[in-house]
């Protein structure tokens, strides 16, 4: 059995159907998994909105009155969707509890998203495979460090921490670079997608929930600005189509735009598969665009939009897919090309942990 270690308890829609789909993938080319229920401290304190800020109560009581039923509710639904699609192990409070049971695993696959940060997770050791009973069995698939270079002071540290896989796989093509380059690591590192481009359009519309609305645009974010904002607006009005933007501060009004509130990673998924555009500033919305062959805008002027220009190029698409047909055809292709890549590395980690010869 293969453990599978990542931020599948983050409140984040995207982080939990990366998850999903590397385990169901990983399923698929018969590598059987489970997704290790590894509680981190920091992302327990965001997943229950009563105790957000043990530091602040004053803080922590404003946040309760104004955010906590809403919050409460996007809690239930996220976990409810764990339970409902995701295989999960016993869960494990610590990094000492989930060392005990490392000889029940064949291997450990970290990743996808930042589980190579420093600034996510508070550098827990358990996303890098750092502790003991993993020797020898650890590997990752599309993980991310975040960034194009590391903070100073922390270069040994990753060197000791990554050494010891024979090989890695990270989500964007710096941070393979970075491993080479500034870490010096004699180890192979390629870039991989994302795992939810490994499924097509008809896989996740299996997994979504259809709303109720009809004939609208989406507005899904990560970092709202007002530029986005005003450009989901600005669109609404060009088309007369309401503009639902999936949002919990409902507080904060923004004219041209109404929000839906405690939305679950399955219904993003409707909400995007059923719009006639979506606009957004987040990775896996312009994915999922890109995936149900949406007309979309994605904004990518804010820090950790890197990503998304990355995967735009990758496919040979433009920011905007508005009113303009792209040649889906070539996107198709380009992904397959890219899944076969996957599907050869992550037979390459079933062939060395099950000690098979190596394909041709």
């Amino acid at each position: 059995m293969y453990g599978v270690i990542t931020f599948h308890r983050a409140l984040n829609a995207g982080a939990l159907l990366q998850c999903l789909a590397l385990s169901r993938y990983m399923d698929s080319l018969g590598l059987d998994n489970v997704v290790i229920d590894y509680r981190n401290a920091f992302i327990e304190r965001q997943h229950h909105p009563y105790k957000l800020y043990p530091d602040s109560l004053l803080k922590c009581a404003a946040r309760a009155a104004v955010l906590g039923p809403v919050l409460a509710k996007r809690v239930k639904k996220f976990d409810g969707f764990v339970r409902d699609h995701m295989k999960t192990s016993k869960p494990y409070m610590s990094i000492e509890q989930l060392s005990a049971d490392a000889g029940g695993y064949a291997a450990f696959v970290t990743g996808s998203d930042q589980v190579f940060s420093v600034d996510c997770a508070k550098f827990d050791k358990a996303y890098f495979l750092d502790f003991p009973g993993a020797e020898g069995k650890r590997y990752s698939y599309a993980a991310s460090i975040g960034r194009d270079d590391l903070p100073e002071g922390y270069v040994q540290e990753y060197a000791r921490r990554l050494s010891g896989y024979p090989f890695l796989s990270l989500r964007e093509e710096a941070g393979a670079a970075l491993i080479k380059n500034q870490l010096k690591l004699d180890v192979s590192a390629e870039s991989h997608i994302d795992p939810v481009m490994l499924f097509d359009g008809d896989f996740w519309r299996g997994i979504a929930t259809k709303p109720k609305e009809k004939d609208y645009i989406f507005l899904y974010t990560m970092l709202p600005s007002d530029t986005i904002l005003q450009t989901a607006a600005a669109l609404g009005k060009q088309t007369g189509l309401p503009v639902l933007w999936a949002d919990d501060k409902y507080y904060k009004r923004h004219p041209g735009v109404s929000h839906r509130l405690a939305i679950s990673p399955d219904e993003m998924l409707g909400y995007i598969a059923g719009a006639r555009y979506v606009v957004t500033n987040s990775f896996h919305g312009t994915a999922f665009s890109i995936l149900f062959e949406k007309q979309f805008i994605a904004e990518a002027a804010h820090a950790k939009s890197s990503r998304i220009t990355a995967l735009l190029s990758l496919l040979g698409l433009g920011s905007e897919c508005v009113d303009s047909e792209p040649d889906w055809d070539a996107v198709r292709e380009r992904l397959e090309t890219e899944r076969q890549r996957t599907a050869a590395y992550l037979r390459k980690i079933k062939h060395t942990v099950e000690g098979l010869p190596p394909e041709k």
